[in-house]
């Protein structure tokens, strides 16, 4: 009789079908994975976007949604099972005899990772089933099991498999089980410490947590796919370290004092490390050039090393500094997606709108911008570089009215490397996708100082304070040029492309596989930008919706909203001085929407992936709200200081108010305006919230009290002062005010809109209120009876207001559905009373009905901004 050691597949396999059988007996299995299920189709249910809006699920975007929380499960779970499957022969017992068997020690770790992998496998499993019920439940996009391959099997499973090793080899080396446990978790809480933080890079974030997995439909990891390739390999030559260590530091023998001393001796520790350490060459190589690359990359060191210095050389010389208007803008770009690479080269004819001279005029310029020349007036310059602002001087300082002419001519490219750990990027050239916009110097110079630029938490400077009264005199615009300019911007990319620009295109033309197409301005604009993509086309009347072929999903419902806003909109406002209205669909490489004149800019999961309701219609929202952009924000720039942004972000929330009542009836106004009206109730902060006058952008809550509250106001103003008188006023404003160098503030809206109310004082008396001051009424019913009558029935009750403010309010007895179905047969029936509550007063009154109500409602047509709405609702 012979005996032979068993081979290493048939050990692992072994150990396996053992480990395996333990597994299926624990109970926790059972409960976790259930619970796993529920907490991944509840978060892809409820996840939502711009204005909190819901979100339409695409299988890539469900799978990066929930990968954290995988990641964080999956790595739990693996902690657990993989510790106590090693602690298990050891508490029974059978440490003695199992380890004094021929299987090699590597098949026996090996057999014993191979069952507990199956504990991610099997959360992957119902991870995977609780997105295909996502995407079933919405009934729109259909399931695709590909992006889950790519991102749950090639990305995350190199995460797992580098756990399940380093918790190996940390047990192999402690051979405690509580010690095991608060190492791993140390070293889990570090790593979500830094990435909470948002201190950890590419370099360190072995689990892809954060913002690492920014998925888009129309591209797979193109800003990043470098950084990811490397962080799996250095992840996945991390797995192979560990388990080579795991393997020699495992004891299947008792400590001897002996051997201890021969393996401690520096001639076995350093061939010991030197065997080690053929392992580590891999995952430190890629490490050491992950840390190369960031370093260098977007968010590197780098980069915040060149911006301080534009910072610190320029504030306290540049910030204020007089400039000059732009006359003219010709541009000529071109795009190389594949090799993420641009060239621009073009002029500016500046001209002086100043009662004063200008001696200099200093242009921001980009950081990678390569092979720059300059030219002034036609002739080669070298302007004064001050850290990437440039300082041009003309020969004889500009008298008022006088012009030069600026050119450039650079190559370079967008984005310039890796981000620090994945996030937005606003701005690129990518192969899915070209956006390039006037607000940063990514295509063109920036004039003037940008103070933004190179700020840090270690050199921030206290925010401007403004006087209450900065309005008065000619005030900056927000952001763009000060006064209207032509241009004429030609771009030029590959032929299977749209580049689409500002105005109308006058020429489209392919040649030697490139296209070219020159757009001009039809009306004067204030701001430039760019955006191509492979795209399909949506023709409205006097729109265009442009698309890529993967989302149809909302196209129609955009065009139709497009087409409605530019008519009511010119209707009520100003009539579009364009002749096209554009809207592009642009990656979701960061989440956002711009309204730019003439040519509107989307993100995939803005509108084209926002999913609809039977209450709210998302996709009409912010269609409609960055469609107003284009009267308030670009017919009309608001002021650069404290409150200017109201007149473009709650103006674009008021319009869209109005245009929902218009087209989608009171229920559409309604169901917004109650949308609104809770985000803001969440997320003003009372006790840090400011006048409307007094809003800068600079606090957290700031944002929602310029859209929400914002809109709201703009909102209760119109419905104070009446449909025509307001409109009236709305048009004087925008009319005076988008011809004037001058750029309003809220002060200069409420000054214009005055001659238009009936009642001056009871104007003064709504703006001292909800724009000078904090007013938000909240209302409450007490004592809510009916009483059955020889006529009907009476209603009695109390209401107060509990909040500020004094505003008139409806109080309804109500019967039955408000809103029912088409195929029901209505049934709504209500009985109104009108009442004035100051802050903290109360008073009784009694609503005659001549039916039977079955709750009393406060405000039943949503027209006054009160907080916690669904209370002032009872029922009786």
């Amino acid at each position: 009789m012979t005996g032979r050691q068993p081979g290493f597949l048939s050990s692992v396999a072994t150990v396996a079908r053992t480990e395996l059988r333990e597994l299926l007996r624990q109970p926790g299995l059972y409960i976790f994975i259930p619970l796993i299920l529920v907490q991944v189709l509840g978060n892809s249910l409820l996840a939502v976007g711009a204005f909190d809006t819901p979100v339409l699920l695409t299988p890539g975007t469900s799978a990066v949604q929930i990968a954290n929380q995988v990641i964080l499960l999956v790595l739990l779970l693996l902690l657990f099972y993989t510790v106590e499957s090693l602690e298990r022969e050891r508490t029974t017992g059978l440490s003695q005899i199992l380890y004094a068997t021929p299987c090699r020690t590597a098949a026996f770790l090996a057999g014993k990772a191979v069952a507990n992998s199956v504990v991610a496998l099997v959360v992957l499993a119902a991870s995977l089933v609780a997105s295909w019920i996502a995407l079933l439940v919405q009934h729109t996009v259909p399931f695709s099991f590909a992006p889950y391959a790519l991102i749950w099997g090639l990305l995350l499973i190199p995460t797992f498999l580098f756990w399940t090793a380093f918790v190996t080899a940390i047990y192999a080396a402690v051979g405690n089980r509580y010690a095991s446990y608060g190492i791993a978790l140390s070293a889990l809480i570090y790593t979500g410490f830094r990435t909470l933080t948002r201190e950890i890079s590419w370099a360190g974030n072995w689990p892809l947590w954060g913002r690492a997995l920014r998925w888009s439909d129309l591209g797979f990891f193109e800003t990043d796919r470098l950084a990811l390739v490397l962080n799996r390999v250095m992840v996945l030559g991390g797995a192979v370290f560990f388990v080579a260590l795991a393997v020699k530091l495992f004891e299947r023998r008792g400590a001897d004092a002996v051997r201890t001393i021969h393996r401690l001796a520096p001639r076995t520790l350093g061939a010991a490390a030197l065997r080690l350490g053929g392992f580590a060459l891999v995952p430190l190589a890629a490490w050491t050039v992950l840390v190369f690359q960031v370093t260098n990359g977007l968010e590197g060191g780098v980069f915040k090393k060149e911006t301080k210095d534009y910072w610190a050389k320029n504030l306290k010389t540049w910030l204020d500094a007089p400039l000059p208007d732009i006359a003219r803008v010709d541009v000529a770009v071109t795009v190389d997606p594949k090799r993420h690479a641009l060239r621009s080269a073009g002029t500016f004819t500046l001209v002086n709108g100043l009662d004063s001279t200008l001696a200099q005029i200093p242009l921001t310029g980009g950081l990678d911008w390569n092979h720059l020349k300059w030219t002034m007036d036609g002739k080669a310059y070298e302007p004064e570089d001050r850290k990437h602002l440039f300082v041009f001087t003309p020969e004889r300082p500009l008298a008022k009215g006088d012009s030069v002419v600026i050119g450039w001519k650079w190559d370079g490219f967008l984005p310039r490397g890796i981000t620090k750990n994945g996030g937005n990027t606003d701005e690129f050239v990518l192969p899915s996708g070209v956006v390039l916009t006037g607000f940063e110097p990514s295509f063109l110079p920036v004039i003037g100082f940008m103070e933004g630029v190179g700020e840090t938490k270690d050199n921030k400077t206290e925010a401007r304070k403004y006087p209450r009264d900065y309005w008065k005199g000619i005030t900056r615009a927000g952001y763009g040029a000060t006064a209207w300019f032509p241009a004429r911007v030609a771009i030029t990319g590959p032929a299977e492309y749209t580049l689409n620009g500002p105005g109308v295109c006058t020429r489209n033309t392919v040649k030697g596989g490139l296209r070219t197409q020159v757009w001009e301005t039809d009306h004067p604009i204030k701001i430039l930008n760019i955006v191509c993509g492979k795209w399909k086309t949506k023709q409205g009347h006097g729109t265009t919706i442009y698309y890529d072929p993967a989302h149809p999903y909302n196209v129609e419902e955009m065009s139709s909203t497009l087409d409605a806003a530019r008519h009511w909109y010119s209707e009520w406002f100003l009539p579009y001085p364009w002749r096209e209205l554009k809207l592009s669909e642009f990656p979701a490489l960061a989440g956002y929407a711009q309204g730019f004149g003439t040519n509107i800019t989307f993100s995939e999961n803005m509108g084209f992936l926002t999913k609809n309701d039977a209450k709210t219609d998302a996709t009409f929202l912010v269609t409609a709200h960055e469609a107003a952009h284009q009267w308030w924000g670009n017919i009309l720039t608001p002021a650069n200081g404290p409150n200017g942004d109201f007149l473009s972000e709650g103006m674009a929330h008021f319009s869209t108010l109005l245009l929902f009542e218009k087209v989608k009836g009171a229920r559409g106004r309604m169901e917004f305006a109650k949308g609104i009206e809770s985000r803001y109730g969440d997320r003003r902060r009372v006790d840090d919230e400011r006048p409307m006058y007094d809003i800068d952008g600079k606090r957290e809550s700031d944002e929602t009290v310029m859209y929400d509250r914002g809109g709201w106001v703009f909102w209760m103003l119109y419905d104070f002062m009446g449909h025509d008188r307001a409109l009236a006023g709305l048009q004087r404003f925008i009319r005076t005010w988008s011809e004037s160098r001058d750029h309003p503030a809220l002060q200069d809206f409420v000054a214009s809109m005055r001659p238009y109310a009936r009642d001056p004082v009871a104007y003064d008396a709504f703006v001292k209120e909800w724009f000078e001051d904090r007013a938000m009424p909240e209302y409450r019913v007490t004592g809510a009876k009916k009483e059955k009558r020889a006529q009907g029935y009476d209603v009695t009750l109390t209401v107060r207001n509990t909040g500020t403010g004094r505003m008139p309010v409806e109080i309804a007895a109500t019967s039955g559905e408000r809103w029912a179905k088409p195929s029901k047969e209505p049934s709504y029936r209500e009985s109104r009373e009108g009442i004035v509550l100051g802050a903290g007063e109360s008073k009784a009154l009694t609503i005659h009905c001549s039916f039977s109500p079955d709750k009393v409602v406060v405000d039943p047509d949503v027209r006054v901004l009160q907080l916690n709405r669904k209370q002032a609702t009872v029922s009786l």
